[in-house]
C-alpha cells in the first residue's frame, strides 16, 4: 500500500501496562486526507470491514446497508458456500460495478444511498496501472441533448438479502463543483483513480 492514505500506529508497553513508546507514521497526511475526503458512503466502509473480517470455518460476515431503492438490507459478504449465499455469488445475480452521473448538487452525506438525481449509468471498465500502483474504474456516456452533470457515483451490484435477490448499493457519491455541461451530441468519460 502507498503511504498517502495509510497511517500505522505502534504502541509499546512495559509489563505493568505503562506506555513506553508511541509511533505513528503519516498521521498528518492521514488526518488531512480523512478531513478532505467526503464521498465514500457508510455502506462502502461497512462492506470493506465485512470483506476483511477474520472468519473461522463456516463463519460468516455481513453488513447492514440501504440499497439504491431505499430498502434496508443486511448483506452477507463471506459465508460457508455450501449452505449460505454471499454478495459475490453469480449463480443467480450479476456481480458488477456501475458508474452513474446525475444532476443534483446536494452536498454529500455518508448515509447517501443513491445519487440525488441520476441521469445515466454505465458498466465500469477496470484497468490496472502497475507502474504507479493505480486502479482505474471508468465509464463513458453519450448524450443527444445538452446535459448538466453535477454528481457522479459508483454502484456495486450483487446478491442481496438472499440467494436469488439481486440489488445494488452506492459505494461512492461525489458532487462536482461547479456543475459541468455536456453539449448535445457530446460525451463524457468518468474515471475513478484509486491508489491503495
Amino acid at each position: 500500500m502507498r503511504g498517502e492514505v495509510k497511517s500505522i500506529l505502534v504502541e509499546i508497553y512495559d509489563r505493568d501496562g505503562n506506555l513506553l513508546t508511541r509511533i505513528e507514521t503519516n498521521r498528518d497526511l492521514f488526518e488531512e486526507y480523512t478531513k478532505r475526503r467526503n464521498s465514500w458512503t457508510r455502506w462502502a466502509v461497512n462492506f470493506l470491514q465485512a470483506l476483511l473480517a477474520n472468519l473461522g470455518k463456516e463463519g460468516a460476515s455481513s453488513f447492514p446497508f440501504v440499497d439504491v431503492n431505499g430498502t434496508s438490507r443486511n448483506q452477507k459478504v463471506k459465508a460457508d458456500f455450501a449452505t449460505n449465499f454471499s454478495f459475490f455469488n453469480t449463480d443467480t445475480c450479476p456481480n458488477r460495478l456501475f458508474i452513474s452521473v446525475g444532476s443534483s448538487n446536494t452536498p454529500v452525506s455518508a448515509t447517501d444511498y443513491k445519487l440525488g438525481a441520476k441521469i445515466a449509468e454505465s458498466l465500469v471498465s477496470v484497468s490496472v496501472y502497475e507502474l504507479i500502483d493505480t486502479l482505474v474504474l471508468s465509464a463513458s456516456f453519450s448524450f443527444t441533448t445538452e446535459t448538466t452533470i453535477c454528481e457522479v457515483g459508483l454502484e456495486w451490484e450483487g446478491c442481496v438479502d438472499g440467494y436469488s435477490t439481486c440489488g445494488r448499493f452506492l459505494f461512492d457519491r461525489t458532487v462536482l463543483s461547479p456543475c459541468y455541461t455536456v453539449p448535445a451530441g457530446g460525451s463524457v468519460i468518468v474515471a475513478y483513480r484509486i491508489a491503495p
